[in-house]
């Protein structure tokens, strides 16, 4: 079902107004502001055109991100004025996934099944950009924050295929070397001795690096009256 919304007073003669399913209007009224400016006023034909015209781009552009690579913008006329009307077509779907692991991570295979499972956008589910983006940056910290400081996403691509909606991911990510916390040093805190450092029982030389158990140390210090 469609939900239209005036973009301008509804007395006015010409007044536009957008037309789309209900999920998606106020996505498509918060990003298309040049349509509210263009109620001001009668709408003549030529101005209808241009108006069509760029709603066309820009919608597609928009619903995109949404998963929806195959919409239908149209104009038509109303009782109150001119509406462009949304049918955004069929939603793209996950239809494969290749996750790719480089580095030392790739001979451990417990790590690597893990993130496989790990992974936030599996077959099935619709495809967004901001949850496709989600989805790669929680992979790579999946190995940055614990072991592999240095890692990285070497490629990535999103296959879209708007005639079937499906996507195919593939990520390849490369772990580089596994890292261990070497002598630790810290600044800043010269009014203390060493015994109160050690108390906070800071990451030990050879200890398998993480983010996590830096932080903790390093908040306890700072908290230290």
């Amino acid at each position: 079902m469609a939900a239209s919304l005036a973009a301008g007073a509804a007395s006015a003669a010409g007044a536009l107004s957008l037309q789309a399913p209900s999920g998606l209007q106020p996505l498509l009224e918060k990003h298309l502001a040049f349509i509210s400016e263009a109620a001001d006023g009668d709408l003549d034909d030529g101005r209808r055109v241009a108006v069509l015209r760029r709603a066309r781009k820009e919608i597609a552009e928009i619903l995109a991100t949404e998963g929806y690579f195959k919409p239908s913008v149209e104009g038509r006329e109303t009782p109150g004025g001119f509406a462009i009307v949304v049918e955004p077509g069929p939603r793209t779907t996950i239809a494969d996934v290749e996750l790719h692991f480089g580095g030392v991570v790739a001979g451990a295979a417990e790590r690597v099944d893990a993130l496989r499972r790990a992974w936030a956008l599996p077959v099935g589910q619709p495809f967004r950009q901001a949850d496709w983006d989600a989805a790669k940056q929680q992979l790579l910290d999946g190995l940055s924050l614990r072991d592999y400081a240095a890692a990285a996403i070497t490629a990535s691509e999103a296959l879209i295929d708007p005639e079937t909606a499906s996507a195919r991911l593939r990520v390849e990510i490369d772990s580089g070397p596994a890292f261990r916390f070497g002598a630790l040093e810290v600044t800043g805190l010269s009014d203390y001795d060493q015994g109160l450092l050690a108390r906070y029982q800071p990451p030990e030389p050879g200890e398998p690096y993480s983010q996590d158990r830096l932080l903790r140390y390093q908040t306890a210090l700072q908290n230290t009256p």
